[in-house]
């Protein structure tokens, strides 16, 4: 009885793993039919070089609106950014402490990195009821030293010599959020609308259970955008703390002031994901209509995203197991302030879990091994009442009460195990701190898959690049040790099953991150060494 439980554990806990890497769980907004309009009729088309035309659809009275170009090179220690008065608009942002791959050859570009090279972030106006908009910046340059002060940038747009409206940047050396306040000067026959619009394709590919595209928190909690089939557009009205398009480990996000009612348009056409939020429309009365708001682009590293607030952290999310996959990850830091390696902190992290659970453990290995001594009498009534289900279950009961065990406590202590395991799998799955971290020798970048040489051709069941995975085979080795050290099974076929578990693992750990792999295996070592001292202490 005790090994059928205990295999059903071992399965549902393999059941959860793939679940969450192939369906990772959302919670859709309550949708409606959106109106005409819910989304702004803002189009652009393309013009000559030095200047931009944002116009509206052809039966709009509203002219269009030209506005003179110029390129503006924000440099912190933390990034590189070219600002365009065009639109404004963000045509690069490059993080300097990320890279697209381990050799460092070249930094993220989070434009680039979210795969719309030409209007990822844009402000869009409308309502002018002239053109000719020229431009006058406050400064042509930025560059933030490390000891540096926060600086600003102001963007200044005229209508026949008249300002109309403004956009004040205000840029920190420690921090990937900017500060924007834009403000419209008009007076109460014009109005004009601003809007935000942050765009990108949508990723294909799903990395371990982790959300790629549109995150809303809204009223203090978060929701992750999945768009159906048949209804491809979205308009979401109230208190909204920010709207994030985010991939694993990068994020492009807009903070609002959740005291405010905001109002945004989520659409996607094929495979293309587009926001726009309503920052603020003209007054009618008043001449002058400030908004203060701000933009967070970078890692989803907890550390700089708790920084930012407006509740960005809550972008670092584990599901169901997050009260304990956040403290494990905060404690894999702390590690490596120390060791400086994440590797050795993975490590440091597994022991520490497993003097946790060591009482439990060595109360699951005592019962085995206890179990392990009556094998011979289980057989026996196992052979006997064969033909009688019921008798053979009476009796060993019987059997059991005699011999003061109880056949679930060698299970119960790894199913109180298993939040901790899932909760590891997932902050060593989608964690931006493994993210081309290197261990030892091969092991070059934990957040990837263990390949040792690279070779020119395919292998079954392996994702590339193709090579040895020698730590995943060593995790299933360990694996194998373990089941070899367990007392057998009574039932032949189950017995056979067990044995198949190493084999299934190691097929399933073959294409996951070797951080996950390293911590596996681990476990498995400090396991084997536990249950090989417990069995020499009883025998």
């Amino acid at each position: 009885m005790e090994k059928r439980v205990l295999l059903a554990i071992i399965l549902s806990f393999l059941v959860l793993v793939l679940w969450s890497y192939i369906f990772p769980p959302h919670s859709p907004l309550p949708q409606r039919e959106p109106k005409e309009s819910d989304t702004p009729q803002v189009l652009q088309k393309p013009v000559s070089k030095g200047e931009i035309e944002i116009e509206q659809k052809k039966d709009s009275a509203t002219p269009s609106i030209a506005v003179s170009h110029k390129d503006i090179p924000v440099e912190t220690p933390l990034y590189h950014m070219l600002l365009s008065t065009d639109g404004p608009s963000i045509k690069e942002f490059r993080l300097l402490n990320y890279y697209t791959d381990i050799n460092k050859t070249e930094q993220v570009d989070i434009v680039k990195h979210f795969q719309h090279s030409s209007e990822h972030i844009r402000w869009l106006l409308k309502g002018l009821k002239e053109n000719n908009l020229n431009v006058e910046t406050s400064v042509d340059r930025i560059k933030i030293e490390k000891d540096d002060q926060e600086k600003e940038l102001k963007l200044t747009y005229f209508q026949n010599q008249t300002p109309v409206v403004t956009y004040l940047f205000k840029f920190s050396p420690d921090s990937y959020k900017i500060d924007v306040t834009s403000e419209i000067l008009t007076n109460k026959n014009e109005e004009i609308t601003s809007y935000l619009k942050i765009a990108g394709e949508k990723s294909q590919k799903k990395n371990y259970g982790t959300h790629s595209g549109f995150a809303i928190s809204k009223d203090g909690k978060l929701t992750e955008i999945e768009f159906e089939k048949k209804k491809s557009s979205e308009n979401i009205k109230g208190k909204i703390n920010y709207l994030a398009l985010e991939s694993t480990y990068f994020v492009s996000a807009l903070l609002l002031n959740a005291d405010i009612d905001s109002e945004l348009t989520l659409s996607q056409t094929e495979g293309e994901l587009i926001s726009q939020v309503r920052l603020f429309e003209g007054a009618q009365e008043s001449g002058k209509v400030s908004r203060n708001y701000s933009l967070y682009i970078g890692p989803k590293d907890l550390t700089e995203l708790k920084k930012a607030g407006t509740d960005l952290s809550s972008l670092v999310n584990f599901g169901w197991t997050d009260f304990i996959a956040k403290p494990l990850l905060y404690g894999m830091k702390f590690c490596n302030e120390y060791v400086k390696n994440y590797g050795v902190s993975i490590i440091i992290l597994t022991i520490f879990v497993k003097i946790i659970f060591w009482p439990l453990s060595n109360k699951s290995y005592k019962s085995m091994k206890e179990m392990q001594k009556i094998q011979p009498l289980l057989l026996k009534i196992r052979e006997k009442y064969k033909d009688n289900k019921e008798q053979m279950n009476k009796e060993l009961m019987q059997l059991y009460r005699t011999y003061k065990i109880n056949p679930m406590s060698g299970c119960l202590p790894m199913l109180v195990q298993i939040p901790v395991f899932f909760a590891l799998y997932k902050v060593l799955s989608a964690s931006i701190e493994l993210r081309h971290s290197p261990f030892v020798l091969w092991v070059k970048d934990l957040s990837a898959p263990d390949r040792l040489f690279d070779f020119s051709f395919s292998i079954p069941f392996m994702d590339p690049p193709y090579g040895i995975p020698v730590l995943t085979l060593l995790m299933g080795a360990s694996m194998f040790i373990q089941q070899k050290m367990s007392p057998p099974a009574g039932d032949p076929t189950q017995a056979k099953v067990m044995l198949l578990l190493p084999l299934i693992f190691t097929f399933m750990f073959i294409n996951f991150p070797s951080g996950l792999v390293l911590y596996w295996f681990v476990n498995n070592i400090l396991s084997i060494g536990q249950q090989y001292y417990i069995q020499k202490k009883l025998s």
